[in-house]
């Protein structure tokens, strides 16, 4: 340091130490920083988010009608077929359980419609509506039910159709042991000719080996558990 610059910052500390006493010119100094005035310091804490899957809620569902719709009550115990964050549920009124539909129909439905239909996007998975094993396992597209899958439940008292998929799992043959909420295939559109993408869905109470009967399954689909996309299994 030079002797000219040292006598210049000389000159500057007894001017600031003359302020600080009360002598000389009067010197803005810039306010102390105390523990009061610093920012608080803050804690990122880093945890994976919580992923909460969208339930719906389960819809009220009319009582069963005779004994045979009651062997599936209570239907809370059921799951949905479709997993999703909403419930499908049969739109048009042909989509319906009965409906009127033309073609050879069987009589045990009043010659209608003998399940629903159940409109989701098209490749939707679907899933068992409970724990049982694989019935019957059918590709043959020319077929009115097209690609479909049956489950028997309840040791063979009940049985769950779905109909119309796209697609069914290769390892997918009767006898397998499926769960509730297994997934079984795709839905789709196969053996359908006019209408769009559905899952048609049927319920089945077996009276005895050779004796069935149909039942609605609309009270099952409003009041069972519609699960979440992560908490479908997959083999």
């Amino acid at each position: 340091m030079g002797a000219g610059r040292g006598y210049v910052v000389a000159a500057v500390l007894a001017v600031v130490a003359a302020a600080v006493v009360g002598r000389g010119p009067k010197v803005d100094l810039p306010p102390l920083v105390t523990v009061a005035s610093m920012p608080r310091v803050v804690r990122v804490v880093l945890e994976p988010p919580n992923i909460i899957p969208l339930r719906p809620a389960r819809l009220q569902a009319r009582e069963p009608r005779g004994p045979y719709e009651a062997v599936l009550a209570p239907y809370e115990r059921w799951v949905h077929p479709i997993p999703d964050n909403e419930r499908w549920l049969p739109g048009a009124p042909e989509g319906r359980y009965g409906a009127v539909r033309g073609g050879d129909r069987s009589e045990r439905c009043g010659r209608g419609h003998c399940g629903i239909d159940l409109t989701a996007p098209r490749s939707a998975p679907v899933v068992s509506i409970g724990d049982g094993v694989v019935e019957r396992v059918e590709k043959d597209r020319r077929e009115r039910a097209g690609w479909y899958v049956s489950v028997v439940h309840d040791n063979g008292r009940i049985a769950s159709k779905y109909m119309h998929l796209d697609f069914i799992r290769d390892d997918l043959v009767p006898g397998m042991h499926v769960r509730a909420g297994e997934w079984l295939g795709s839905l789709g559109r196969t053996g359908v000719k006019q209408s769009g993408p559905h899952l048609h869905f049927e319920v089945q109470i077996r009276l005895s080996k050779t004796r069935e009967r149909r039942v609605d399954p609309e009270p099952l689909v409003r009041a069972s558990e519609v699960i979440d996309l992560l908490e479908m299994k997959v083999p």
